[in-house]
This record gives structure tokens, sequence and C-alpha cells, in this order.
């Protein structure tokens, strides 16, 4: 029983600091004025973004249906900003198929090409 509840104990840490790693923070904008949103996206105000707090400014919430983070101002306040001008420390991942080449006859050449997907391209 004590070295289960050890496993478990050990196995629990390790995941919470794992998610406490990978918390999503903005590390950077795209652009030097930026609207601040309503939680439907509805703007609010445009402001610079040097009169937001310091970099790496946690992310309190994602809508990812609006694409639009929370977060809070200097002032304490949330604030809703467009995904679109913020840098974030976690990028979207989009998995992309290979495209399959369709051999027309027995003499066509075949060239081992990935049609721009490069060389990690996964081939079935």
């Amino acid at each position: 029983m004590k070295k289960s509840t050890l496993l478990l104990s050990i196995l629990l840490c390790g995941a919470l600091n794992t998610a406490v790693a990978e918390s999503l923070s903005i590390i950077g904008f795209n652009v030097e004025t930026i609207d601040t949103l309503d939680r439907q996206g509805k703007v609010i105000a445009s402001i610079p973004t040097s009169t937001l707090p310091p970099l790496n400014i946690p992310v309190l919430a994602h809508n990812t249906e609006l694409d639009l983070v929370k977060i809070k101002d200097k002032a304490g306040n949330d604030v809703w900003l467009d995904a679109y001008f913020v840098v974030m420390n976690k990028t979207k991942v989009v998995a992309l198929p290979c495209h399959k080449l369709v051999e027309t006859s027995a003499g066509d050449r075949h060239e081992t090409g990935t049609m721009g997907f490069g060389g990690r391209c996964e081939k079935n």
C-alpha cells in the first residue's frame, strides 16, 4: 500500500510540474497597437501594447472558438485580445497529410518529392 501511494504521489507531482511548465503565456506582439475586446470579440478600445504588462503575460483563458486570449492588464482588469496579434509560447500544430501522386501509366517516371511538405512527410 505504501509503495503504491508513493508511486502515485511521484506521478502526480510530475504531472503537476509538467502542467505548470506548459502554461500558456504571451511572449510578444505582432502589432504596436492592439484592440481590447469583450468576451464576444467586440472591440472595446485600441491601446498601445507598451501599456500592457511586461512580456511572459500569463493567459488566463483561451476561447478557441473565437481565438481570443484573456489576460490581466496593468490595472488588474480582465482583457480579451485577438490571438492573431499576439505571439504565444505554444503555437498551434496542424497535421497535414502528404499528397499522393497518382501514376498514370507504368512508364511514368517516379519522383521522390513531397510537393512542399518536406522530408518529414509520412508516406503510406
